[in-house]
């Protein structure tokens, strides 16, 4: 069984050279499957493409090569991100009044909902530096993931810890929870 480290920051090589750095990865919540990786190019001007997991042929911590060429990157999804407002379905109906001088207006309640473009619907977009829990609080936060290349299951998440004088510790994927887009939960 051969292993692939995807640590977030990793350089991201195409079969003819540099295409970005790894930014996020996705998965599916209830199996810890990694199904894509998404993987940020350019320096002011990011844009970020969303490549399936398959594509990946060998992983180092420092590096990703991917089986594809760099004037393929165009044929895959582009990943964006966007805060939305949407009107509360679980409220009653009643609006709110904002009073502003010499006129009243009413708002419904909004939520704001982010959107993903570019990624499954149900995936869970995980990236570097959330939290990483457990029944103490908060034990580190997360720097990567060790996945089993054929199936693309998580069998370690690798956390840092410490601010000034960072190490990092390695959780067997039996130690973990839950994964979620705001935290991870492991139970030592």
């Amino acid at each position: 069984m051969y292993e692939l480290a995807l640590n977030m920051g990793a350089k991201v090589h195409c079969l003819d050279g540099e295409c970005g750095k790894l930014a996020k990865v996705t998965l599916e919540p209830d199996t810890f499957v990694v199904t894509h990786l998404i993987v940020e190019e350019g320096f002011l001007l990011k844009r970020a493409r969303v490549f399936p997991i398959l594509l990946v042929e060998q992983a180092t911590p420092e590096d990703i090569y991917l089986n594809v060429m760099a004037d393929e990157l165009a044929d895959y999804p582009e990943y964006r991100e966007e805060i939305v407002e949407i009107p509360d379905p679980n409220h009653s109906g009643e609006a709110l009044l904002d009073t502003i001088p010499y006129m009243t207006v009413i708002t419904p309640p909004m939520l704001r909902e982010k959107m993903r473009q570019g990624i499954p619907e149900d995936a869970t977009v995980i990236e570097r530096g959330i939290p990483v829990r457990n029944s103490e609080g908060s034990a580190g936060k997360l720097d990567g993931l060790v996945i089993e290349q054929e199936s693309g299951q998580i069998s370690q998440v690798v956390m840092q810890q410490g601010l000034v004088f960072t190490e990092q510790k390695f959780i067997p994927a039996v130690n973990v929870q839950h994964i979620g887009e705001r935290a991870i939960a492991i139970n030592i």
